[in-house]
């Protein structure tokens, strides 16, 4: 936290990132038969909202994939 806070992340990007971070690592890794897991599962998984999870998938989605630094 003192690094982000050095690099002035702000609370906001920190929590969008994450939010990010974990419906991309939850979908790609927690579904059934290797599929995408469904917003429902995700949002379970998460703590999310199921409609947080929506909107944070599209986000995703409109991005494209990411780096291989990023997913780290």
């Amino acid at each position: 936290m003192r690094f982000l806070l050095r690099q002035g992340i702000l609370w906001q990007d920190f929590a969008e990132l994450a939010k990010e971070t974990f419906v991309e690592i939850a979908r790609a890794e927690y579904g059934i038969d290797g599929r995408p897991t469904n917003n429902s599962r995700v949002a379970m998984l998460t703590g999310l909202s199921r409609r947080e999870v929506a909107r944070v998938r599209d986000v995703l989605l409109e991005t494209g994939p990411q780096d291989e630094e990023r997913s780290v």
